[in-house]
């Protein structure tokens, strides 16, 4: 006889009485593949009912119960196994998966890494109260180590703090590498994965912006940033183009309408939701990991150059050598 793949209204709600009936009448354990074999329903549709129990609010489990019920959803995902811990209306503390204790403890983490929190002792309790709870799961089973960026990061974070300028070696759009870049920072900023840098840089006389993982030995000096620097205005995009920027034309899908923010482009939208925009950059190598980046959601119209960049770029991800003199269409 095939297996019931679809319960709908009044005959689901019979079949999570039922469901629940039968996990309490085997000591409040059962295999989903048990279940759905006795019901003769899919695998499917009884996760699907163990869910809806798990997540109902208090009045929507009493239309199912009349009580709040809590089925162990590790056990479910990864064992396959239905496990009724509590069906108390008592049970008012939620309990955090495998996969909510991970990230959270992630975080705290990572918090400790910052200047100020790394010997702050709330934090060491939460996480032990965090893990306390949490089956096996150790306090250490998740190590968050420092990158270079966040290195360069907290380096930054203290310069800005003590008032004192930076010097470092910087690799910019074009791939041309400057040593020895005297910067007095001024602000951090994220955007995304990035992290960037606003600064007066000695080197052009002028505040610009650094990403910091194109930043290399990174060393506090013992230059103090002047109340002038300081006092100059900040705002303005992230991304600031120079004079002898090139001008790139895309077409760019809704998903990837953040590169519009990204490069500060110029832009109007087209009745299909896909909007042509012009952004100017350093250099056209920039263009193809970008554009690889957005999965097909954005391609380059013009010019020329960097539409065959992409290609090449694209065929040396699959292995293949670039084709020269191949035909490049939008």
């Amino acid at each position: 006889m095939p297996k019931i793949n679809g319960v709908f209204g009044v005959h689901k709600l019979n079949l999570a009485y039922a469901v629940l009936a039968y996990v309490v009448a085997n000591s409040r354990v059962a295999s989903v593949a048990e279940i759905a074999e006795h019901f003769e329903c899919s695998e499917g549709e009884i996760v699907s009912v163990i869910h809806g129990l798990n997540n109902a609010d208090s009045t929507a489990a009493q239309d199912y119960t009349g009580a709040k019920v809590f089925f162990d959803i590790d056990e479910l995902e990864e064992e396959g196994m239905v496990v009724l811990n509590d069906y108390s209306e008592e049970l008012t503390v939620p309990r955090l998966t495998t996969q909510q204790t991970a990230a959270i403890s992630a975080g705290l983490q990572m918090l400790k890494q910052l200047s100020g929190f790394e010997h702050n002792d709330d934090i060491d309790a939460l996480l032990s109260a965090l893990h306390s709870g949490s089956g096996g799961m150790s306090p250490d089973t998740i190590a968050i180590e420092p990158t270079k960026a966040d290195s360069d990061l907290e380096t930054l974070r203290e310069a800005i703090l003590d008032g004192f300028a930076i010097s470092c070696d910087y690799i910019n759009g074009k791939g041309e590498r400057s040593s020895g870049r005297i910067i007095e920072p001024l602000r951090l900023e994220s955007r995304d994965n990035f992290w960037y840098l606003k600064g007066f840089c000695h080197s052009h006389n002028e505040v610009r912006n650094f990403r910091l993982d194109a930043m290399d030995k990174v060393v506090v000096t013992t230059e103090p940033i002047t109340e002038e620097h300081k006092a100059l205005p900040l705002d303005g995009p992230i991304y600031q183009p120079g004079a002898d920027a090139i001008d790139v034309i895309i077409d760019v899908e809704p998903e990837a309408y953040q590169v519009l923010s990204d490069y500060a482009a110029s832009y109007t939208a087209k009745p299909t939701g896909t909007i042509r925009a012009s952004i100017k950059v350093t250099s056209l190598l920039t263009i193809p990991p970008m554009v690889a980046s957005y999965g097909g959601a954005v391609r380059v119209i013009e010019p020329k150059e960097a539409k065959e960049l992409v290609r090449d770029y694209a065929l040396k991800a699959l292995g293949r050598g670039s084709e020269t003199g191949a035909e490049v269409t939008e």
